[in-house]
């Protein structure tokens, strides 16, 4: 029996004042975020992206996501879903 995994990574995104719809808006055009929710706290965004593989999912967060305008930190947390 063959399963298939996907990597998996929760993103939580602190933004720049007033800039979270910005980015969310930004979030939503990258493939493989299936998920964004905005918070309130120290982070103001979660996002949940899914890709086949760690490396794909690394590319990502440092050349879509921490370039998004308005983005000032980022905390992955990289998990295997089955």
């Amino acid at each position: 029996m063959s399963r298939f995994c996907m990597a998996v990574c929760y993103i939580l995104i602190r933004t720049q004042p007033g800039m979270e719809t910005k980015v969310f808006q930004g979030l939503k055009k990258i493939q493989g975020i299936d998920e964004a929710h905005i918070l309130f706290g120290d982070y103001d965004i979660i996002s949940k992206l899914e890709l086949p593989d760690f490396d794909e999912i690394a590319d990502n967060i440092i050349d879509r996501i921490r370039k998004i305008d308005g983005v000032l930190d980022t905390r992955s947390f990289p998990c295997t879903q089955f």
